[in-house]
């Protein structure tokens, strides 16, 4: 017997003749890759000429042609209710929609953690950083100025990034180049900032 032929109700041919079923759709999925610019242009050089410090924007590309970057750090938001100069003290998310950022030096790529999707990755990273309790924590500079850590208890936008991924993917990656410094890294922001939490209450 000849196979049955399906028309829509249109009267062209199916491009599925099988009955009751529906063809997979196939999303492209998301990349994410870490940006690094010198810190503050030439304010981070203060770490040495040879090896700068780091500032560090997470991009995440939806394969549909579109983007958005992420970081931590001061910014003048001049439709503040009140004292907006004493925001730019303060570490606040910020996002970039289909940004292109100029002065990127080294890029990393990142990956899930195990059994998480990209969608699913990107998805929380998203939820995270929109509840980062943000204007809570001052922005500081690195120990000496020039120092390769931070003081304890304090943060910059280094410790923002490592803190978002480290409250999504339960550890901070590991990132090492002989030609730059990234202080911050070592001491991300606890967990808690990034459910709209803070204070003495605040735990990693």
């Amino acid at each position: 017997m000849a196979d049955e032929i399906t028309h829509k109700p249109s009267g062209k041919v199916a491009t599925n003749p099988t009955k009751n079923s529906i063809a997979d759709i196939k999303h492209p999925s998301p990349t994410f890759i870490l940006y690094g610019r010198i810190a503050a242009g030439v304010i981070g050089y203060v770490g040495g000429l040879n090896t700068p410090d780091l500032h560090f924007t997470l991009f995440i590309d939806d394969g549909q042609g579109g983007s958005i970057g992420i970081d931590g750090q001061p910014t003048l938001d001049v439709y503040a209710d009140s004292r907006p100069f004493q925001n730019v003290k303060f570490i606040r998310s910020n996002f970039y929609r289909n940004t292109t950022i100029s002065g990127v030096v080294i890029k990393i790529p990142l990956q899930p953690p195990a059994g998480m999707s990209n969608h699913i990755f990107a998805q929380k990273l998203m939820e995270k950083a929109y509840s980062f309790a943000s204007y809570t924590l001052p922005y500081s500079a690195p120990e000496n100025i020039g120092g390769t850590i931070m003081r304890e208890g304090e943060y910059n936008s280094n410790s923002y990034m490592a803190g978002l991924l480290n409250s999504v993917m339960g550890s901070v990656p590991k990132i090492s180049h002989p030609n730059y410094l990234t202080p911050g890294w070592e001491t991300p922001i606890p967990s808690s900032y990034f459910k709209g939490e803070s204070g003495e209450n605040s735990q990693p």
